[in-house]
């Protein structure tokens, strides 16, 4: 039992490093006015990026923003250098 436990997490671990290592690490959004004020405190965390400014990206951004963080507050924001659409989500 035991053993499939540990199995299962490693599973979910490589999993999870496999999502960081694609989109770069997780990092708290700068405190520079640019992210909006929450209600009752949160940080919004930057988890990952898409290529370019486009309605493709944007669309792919806000898709899995709704489908990995069912329940969270998240924000797909464009960044000029390089040109990508990141995904924030408030935690």
């Amino acid at each position: 039992m035991l053993r499939k436990v540990v199995t299962g997490f490693g599973v979910a671990l490589a999993m999870f490093v496999g999502m960081v290592s694609t989109s770069g690490l997780a990092q708290a959004a700068p405190n520079d006015g640019s992210v909006p004020p929450v209600p009752g405190g949160g940080t919004w965390v930057y988890v990952r990026w898409y290529e370019g400014h486009t309605m493709e990206s944007y669309a792919r951004c806000s898709d899995d923003g709704a489908h990995l963080y069912p329940g969270r507050l998240y924000q797909c924001r464009q960044a000029d250098n390089p040109a990508t659409t990141q995904l924030w989500v408030l935690y």
